[in-house]
């Protein structure tokens, strides 16, 4: 697994953006609404984040490859919230669940 990874390693952010969006949208009984908070739900969110700080503090030891920064310096820059939102539903739907 990840957690056992010797580093230095980079990580799949995907697979902890979306632990991280599952905690935040799932419904419970604490909230604003009832001036609660869900400390379970904080705890999962800690946990992520401290696995994620872990890569960061590692040094990477990474040489330019002028191939590779060619490539990106041609890719197009998405930069408004709104079409990488809908870019994001095009690669990944919600489902019929998960839509509000």
């Amino acid at each position: 697994a990840i957690e056992e990874a010797n580093l230095p390693c980079i990580p799949y952010l995907g697979l902890y953006l979306k632990d991280l969006i599952h905690i935040n949208e799932n419904q419970d009984k604490c909230g604003p609404k009832n001036n609660l908070i869900n400390f379970e739900k904080r705890a999962h969110t800690a946990k992520i984040l401290k696995s994620i700080r872990k890569f960061q503090s590692s040094e990477y030891c990474l040489k330019p490859v002028p191939q590779i920064r060619a490539y990106l310096d041609k890719v197009e820059i998405l930069d408004s919230d709104d079409e990488l939102f809908h870019l994001s539903l095009n690669l990944e739907p919600r489902s019929e669940t998960c839509k509000k």
